[in-house]
């Protein structure tokens, strides 16, 4: 019971930190937004839903500095803890690879059944308004998807992983990233994509491939694939299936790579433990 409790408390002590930022961040925008208008509930409406993507870096960048002064509390190295490492360049091909594929498999998923989900419609909507300008497409493919990956994967996952087992770890920090977007369509596939960022993090030991995977994805996922999927929507059922295949197949490639890895690295450490002990 008692480890139960402490694994609860490692990672809610991080999501009440976050709420309790968006509450500060947003009665402060809201307060803003109430003296420039003067009162005017439209007009203040308005622009609130075109600053949301500002309004989350504010957030992001409150609760990053908690989270990381907790860290070094906790953990003593912010770098050792989260994992700031250099990744390979075959890393880095595979990781790009997996996104390129969930892309096309994603936003073909969305485009087939986003008139289910009206909720999807009018975030998706939202997004689109806060990126009109540099600073919001900065935020919604680098910034925001750098702090995401260092909460979920960097910190919410490893809390996880030194207190119960890896495939618990990974389905729970999925989860949770996946509720934090707060709609069910958008809950199915970012579940998917908590995985396989978890799975390339927990492969590569360094954070900068989930931040390269989830970068990529952002900017294709926003900006590149749903143009092709409009030019050329008759084909986009077989970009859903052939996206999902590959996806599976190169997620499944980079495991072997990662196993053989692994091995050869356990050979080696055998081979030295045997030189020293002659």
């Amino acid at each position: 019971m008692k480890k139960f409790f402490s694994t609860v408390w490692s990672v809610l002590r991080y999501l009440l930190i976050y709420l309790g930022s968006s509450f500060i961040a947003s009665m402060l925008m809201g307060a803003y937004f109430a003296f420039k208008y003067a009162g005017d509930a439209d007009k203040i409406d308005e622009a609130l839903q075109r600053n949301v993507l500002q309004l989350t870096g504010i957030i992001s960048l409150i609760s990053l500095v908690v989270f990381l002064v907790i860290v070094k509390f906790c953990h003593k190295s912010i770098k050792d803890f989260i994992q700031f490492k250099k990744m390979t360049f075959s890393d880095e091909v595979y990781c790009v690879g997996i996104t390129i594929a969930f892309a096309f498999f994603s936003v073909s998923l969305i485009n087939l059944v986003i008139n289910i989900f009206p909720s999807y419609q009018q975030v998706s909507e939202t997004f689109v308004t806060s990126m009109d300008n540099v600073v919001g497409i900065l935020l919604a493919v680098i910034l925001i998807p750098i702090f995401e990956e260092i909460f979920f994967r960097g910190i919410i996952l490893n809390e996880l992983q030194n207190r119960i087992n890896t495939v618990a770890s990974i389905i729970i920090s999925s989860l949770i990233f996946a509720l934090f977007h707060g709609n069910i369509l958008q809950g199915i596939y970012t579940f998917i994509m908590g995985v396989l960022l978890s799975l390339v993090y927990i492969w590569t030991r360094s954070i900068w491939s989930a931040i390269t995977f989830h970068i990529t994805y952002n900017f294709l996922g926003t900006m590149v694939v749903p143009v092709i999927i409009y030019y050329t929507e008759s084909f986009i059922v077989g970009y859903l299936i052939i996206g999902g295949l590959l996806t599976a197949v190169i997620t499944y490639l980079m495991y072997k790579r990662n196993k053989n890895r692994n091995y050869e690295q356990q050979s080696m450490l055998k081979v030295q433990l045997y030189k020293r002990d002659i």
